[in-house]
């Protein structure tokens, strides 16, 4: 097993005789590329200290800190994992281990960091809201990102609770009285949903709704 083992790509064999790339090759330049970058001065996500080697120039990379370059030029620290855990966001190891980082929108994702995020303060338990202007100003997550939970749900990933007098009517919301305003939706990220493998759990979601 390497890191290569764990991309997923599109790649096809193919080209000439003189040419002739293997997926395995396509995707060791695709691994290359990507610790490249990560390893460029404004980013300093990954060290490289056989850049300037005649072979190998990969090998033996090392995480940096997720913190990214210092905005005041200084050394970037190597990777560790943290001692005190507390406030810090967990993921079901399902989501890599089943496919799942591979096939859900970006929009997903980070609506599922974003529920991760607020677990994370409030209990893995705990049904979690969000308000419009704190989505938008602290998790950068706009209406159609917000929205994600649709699918998300249908995949069986998230618990979404709805007020039934919210109605969205354009941009508007009706349903509601004066002095008494709806209820934001209340999520929670559902850890045994990833056990799923994705590809037939998505494909069959996606069917359902074509039927």
């Amino acid at each position: 097993m390497s890191w290569v083992d764990l991309i997923a790509t599109t790649a096809q064999q193919g080209g000439g005789a003189l040419s002739y790339a293997s997926v395995r090759d396509k995707k060791i330049r695709q691994l290359q590329h990507a610790l490249k970058r990560l390893a460029e001065p404004e980013f300093r996500l990954v060290h490289l200290p056989n850049l300037r080697s005649a072979t190998g120039k990969y090998e033996g990379f090392l995480l940096l800190q997720e913190s990214g370059a210092p905005s005041d030029g200084g050394d970037t620290d190597r990777y560790t994992v943290p001692l005190d855990q507390r406030g810090l966001l967990g993921l079901p190891a399902g989501l890599f281990l089943n496919g799942w980082i591979h096939l859900l929108e970006d929009s997903e994702l980070a609506f599922l960091l974003m529920l991760a995020s607020l677990h994370a303060h409030f209990g893995l338990q705990q049904q979690v809201f969000v308000a419009g202007d704190v989505r938008l100003l602290h998790f950068g997550l706009g209406r159609d990102a917000y929205e994600s939970h649709r699918m998300l749900s249908r995949f069986g990933l998230v618990d979404v609770e709805m007020d039934p007098n919210r109605h969205i009517e354009g941009y508007r919301v009706t349903g509601y009285k004066d002095g008494d305003p709806p209820k934001l939706h209340r999520f929670r990220l559902l850890s045994e949903g990833f056990d799923q493998q994705a590809v037939p759990t998505i494909r069959e979601a996606i069917e359902w709704r074509l039927r």
